[in-house]
């Protein structure tokens, strides 16, 4: 089995999943390689947790369970300060989709202020956004 590669949305969602023995007995093997290191992009974060959501109704101290099980895990390579930055937003807004709270502090760290947006809901609740 390979040392290095990357997780895709299924990969990440079987992490935390034990939904499909299968996948996630394979998955779990993967990430237990001694010299393992697995890229995980942010939109295959995000996706996993719309997936979540969506497909299997997570609550969003659920969702954050996830994310700090991912925290937790020193062999995945993924952006760790912008989600962590964007769940406390996620947290407190619960009007507002991970989605939205990922892109407002990408902005603050990236030092992008403001993120224009057309969306009235975003523009309200966080101080990062400004509605066109």
């Amino acid at each position: 089995m390979s040392c290095s590669g990357s997780l895709d949305t299924c990969a990440v969602v079987r992490i935390f999943l034990n939904d499909i023995p299968d996948q996630h007995k394979r998955v779990k093997l993967l990430l237990e390689q001694p010299c393992a290191i697995y890229g995980i992009s942010d939109l295959a974060i995000i996706e996993s947790i719309y997936v979540l959501e969506k497909g299997y109704h997570f609550t969003r101290p659920q969702v954050e369970d996830f994310l700090i099980a991912l925290f937790s895990k020193p062999n995945l390579n993924f952006n760790r300060p912008v989600f962590l930055a964007a769940l406390p937003y996620y947290l407190a807004h619960p009007a507002l989709s991970f989605n939205d709270c990922v892109l407002a502090s990408y902005a603050k760290l990236t030092n992008a202020l403001p993120l224009f947006t057309f969306d009235k809901q975003l523009a309200k609740k966080l101080p990062e956004t400004v509605e066109l």
